[in-house]
């Protein structure tokens, strides 16, 4: 609702409601890195918050302890034979490749991780190579793609005709960009049965955090 009014009349509103209820509400505003940088430089949005609290992604060591509460009711052997040290070992090695792979993000790490578990007659659960995301899709996409994909990003998502509105194109347009993105795996539909305008795409939530460094990397967001 906020996002049909306009981004300054959604701003006004957002800020008023915070206002008025401020003596009977804490409120707690959640957003990425790069979604707040956009607030702030934009809209002037620190004007209204009293604490700014900045979470970044788990380091190796924090990655380490989740990847490891994560997998120690599985049953999950990573190495063949039953050496304690082997198996720690064979533990750092997974978690750096996979602190690389999704930088920092847990539920990334935790879906490469489900996909190269196979079993054997020899223990409940094992572990294959791990097959690391296939970013060649994004790395192939256009400059026009890539601003699609930082305005999908900063919105949190956008309906077809919300798309067609930023870029000062055609429904039709926008409805063809935004599929290609979805066909390419980059973004989810939610598609709604009375209306295509109004199919809404969203970043696939795993992938958020590397399409977002390669947007920052090739200038399309910005710290």
């Amino acid at each position: 609702m906020l996002r049909m009014m306009g981004n300054y009349q959604a701003l006004v509103t957002f800020a008023t409601i915070l206002m008025e209820t401020r003596q009977r509400h804490c409120w707690v505003l959640g957003c990425e890195t790069y979604v707040w940088h956009r607030l702030s430089s934009q809209y002037a949005i620190t004007n209204f918050v009293k604490f700014v609290i900045k979470l970044d992604y788990f380091g190796l060591s924090e990655f380490r302890d989740v990847i490891q509460s994560r997998i120690a009711q599985i049953g999950l052997h990573i190495t063949d034979n039953q050496d304690d040290d082997a198996e720690k070992l064979a533990f750092e090695q997974l978690t750096k490749q996979l602190h690389q792979a999704t930088g920092g993000h847990s539920k990334l790490a935790c879906v490469l991780i489900f996909h190269a578990l196979i079993q054997d007659d020899n223990h409940p659960l094992t572990i294959a190579p791990l097959c690391l995301p296939d970013l060649t899709s994004l790395k192939q996409c256009s400059d026009d793609d890539l601003f699609s994909l930082a305005e999908l990003y900063v919105h949190g998502g956008l309906r077809i005709f919300q798309h067609a509105e930023i870029f000062a194109c055609s429904i039709e347009q926008s409805a063809l960009k935004l599929e290609y993105l979805c066909r390419q795996g980059l973004i989810k539909a939610h598609y709604s049965k009375q209306d295509f305008a109004q199919h809404y795409y969203v970043i696939t939530p795993t992938l958020t955090r590397l399409i977002a460094s390669h947007l920052v990397n090739h200038n399309k967001l910005y710290l």
